[in-house]
């Protein structure tokens, strides 16, 4: 999407600000041959330090992500009750089957589609309707 397209970019332009505008003697205190290395290649060793840290910064995202949902729990609820009521309406209609035959005459009256009794609670029908 869009708003995570948008955070990975603010990640690659925060890390390659922080890349770019740090010293290493003061940033990375403790790392040995980091120093000598910066001096001897400061391109590849910036690099080097960029992919590294953009990893470290992508674990943690993820770690984030995967810790806070997107969605709360009302919304999560809902989905799963969702999925459960799809589930029983599918059940519902395997066992139902029926061959119907239509036609019209173009007569409503003729037809008497009225004197036909309504469903009524209890009806084998009627609970498939309830869905």
């Amino acid at each position: 999407t869009v708003m995570s397209a948008l955070e990975v970019a603010c990640i690659l332009v925060n890390v390659l600000l922080i890349i770019t505008h740090f010293e290493g003697t003061q940033f990375l205190m403790g790392i040995p041959g980091l120093d000598e290395d910066l001096r001897t290649d400061p391109l590849a060793t910036k690099a080097c330090i960029f992919f590294v840290a953009l990893n470290f910064i992508f674990l943690c995202r993820s770690g984030f992500n995967y810790m806070v949902p997107d969605e709360p729990a009302r919304v999560s609820l809902e989905k799963k009750r969702q999925d459960l009521q799809r589930q029983r309406l599918l059940e519902k209609k395997v066992d139902f089957k029926e061959n119907n035959t239509m036609w019209a005459s173009g007569d409503h009256e003729r037809s008497s589609f009225h004197t036909w009794p309504h469903l009524k609670q209890g009806d084998p029908f009627f609970s498939l309707m309830e869905v």
